[in-house]
């Protein structure tokens, strides 16, 4: 009986432990989507709910790209084999886009109603449009041909993001800025000159704020983007690759990050971000444990 009294605080303290790390596994958001290197091969792994568990999705095998809506629960992939598909997630039903074949395509984001994606005109990126699929259609539409290139296409609402190469001949480095189109209006605008190469991956709820990654200053770190203004606030910096920034519906941003010891996912919380008194760029940022299996990511999206 003493012994057990004399270990009550250790258990006690033993249950504290374990209930805060689960907690932390709980904050991942639900539409959270990495790919993902096991051992064996390449993967994606998703969260289906807030607070839930990582899923491998193991019928889809070393990838070229993908993303995913998590409200449709469709999965596009661009595969090995340079083919397009779409996968169910709930009936597990592989199917293929053969209109995307010719290997003119490149470069998906998901949406609500398809997805968008790059056609390379003649095969090469020198000159590109952004084409939008919806899969319950079967249709593509011309959204963005402006002249040179664009790449990164994310949609939100009814405007379109992306990174418009404006400098590709005698720059070094590429100079590719971030730009808006509204969809209804059709009227285009330019959102950074940082004169680097630069792409905006994610937007908060709110439509406020974008958060991009750039090479401005050597390594890619990532920035928010006051949308409204052009206001630039650097989050990361150092010698380190930060790509993929990604928020979640609570305001928390996730990334990659690359270091010469590995590749790390991590995260700024929404409480650092909201902070008007916060000088950036700033030093608080988390890693993320992932699942035992999981050796190394490359690729970040969050569905919200």
């Amino acid at each position: 009986m003493t012994v057990f009294m004399k270990s009550m605080p250790i258990i006690i303290c033993l249950l504290f432990y374990f209930s805060i790390s689960k907690s932390a596994v709980a904050s991942l958001p639900n539409g959270m989507l990495i790919i993902a290197h096991n051992g064996v091969g390449w993967y994606p792994y998703i969260i289906q709910e807030d607070g839930g568990e990582w899923t491998k999705i193991g019928e889809i095998e070393n990838p070229t790209h993908l993303t995913w809506n998590r409200l449709s629960e469709n999965i596009y992939i661009k595969g090995n084999d340079t083919k397009y598909y779409v996968y169910k997630i709930k009936s597990k039903e592989l199917t293929h886009l053969p209109m995307f074949d010719d290997g003119s395509y490149t470069q998906m984001r998901a949406h609500n109603d398809g997805v968008v994606l790059i056609e390379l005109e003649n095969g090469k990126s020198s000159n590109t449009k952004i084409q939008s699929y919806t899969h319950n259609e079967s249709k593509l539409e011309n959204l963005v041909r402006q002249a040179s290139s664009q790449f990164h296409p994310y949609i939100y609402n009814n405007k379109i993001f992306y990174a418009h190469v404006s400098c590709r001949l005698d720059c070094d480095p590429i100079i590719q800025e971030v730009w808006l189109k509204n969809l209804t209006t059709e009227k285009a605008k330019q959102l950074t000159l940082l004169n680097a190469t630069s792409y905006l991956h994610s937007i908060d709820l709110e439509g406020r704020y974008g958060f991009i990654s750039s090479n401005t200053y050597g390594y890619y770190h990532i920035a928010r983007l006051e949308l409204s203004t052009g206001k630039l606030n650097w989050l990361t910096a150092g010698q380190v690759t930060d790509s993929y920034p990604s928020v979640s519906k609570n305001g928390n941003l996730y990334f990659v990050r690359r270091l010469p010891s590995g590749i790390n996912l991590m995260k700024i919380s929404h409480k650092i971000l909201s902070n008007k008194k916060l000088e950036l760029p700033i030093d608080e940022t988390k890693t993320i444990a992932l699942p035992e299996d999981i050796q190394k990511i490359r690729y970040l999206e969050i569905s919200n």
